[in-house]
């Protein structure tokens, strides 16, 4: 049966490995909270966090980020499997994009944010994923 942690678990990385571009000790962290192997990941020369998740997504690890209330951002593993049932799922739920550089994404790129009847979901619907 899969388990989740409590939610700070998701966000207790040291905040340097995102502000001084560590990606390699990022994805080993990640590797500590999650399933799959993060680490086998090819992470070298990514410029930023936008393009580290990227490189997990094509390595079939989609994450899920969630800044929350306290400003620092939580990662959250998915597989094909768990992005399979959570688009399943989201005729349940209202997807609307997310504003943030809208204008600037390549077509496909569909970021979104889900809205569910309890918050405590509302995370596992924040996706970076094609619908």
């Amino acid at each position: 049966m899969p388990l989740l942690l409590a939610h700070s678990v998701y966000k207790f990385y040291p905040a340097s490995f995102l502000a001084q571009n560590r990606w390699k000790e990022m994805s080993a962290w990640l590797d500590t909270v999650t399933y799959g192997d993060v680490r086998a990941v090819e992470v070298s020369g990514c410029s930023d966090v936008d393009e580290w998740l990227d490189r997990l997504d094509k390595g079939g690890l989609h994450t899920v980020v969630s800044s929350g209330t306290s400003g620092k951002n939580s990662f959250l593993i998915m597989d094909d499997v768990d992005l399979d049932m959570i688009l399943r799922l989201q005729g349940a739920f209202v997807r609307v994009p997310v504003p943030d550089r809208a204008s600037q994404r390549p077509p496909g790129d569909d970021h979104g944010a889900g809205v569910g009847a309890d918050a405590n979901w509302q995370m596992l619907f924040s996706t970076r994923c094609d619908p």
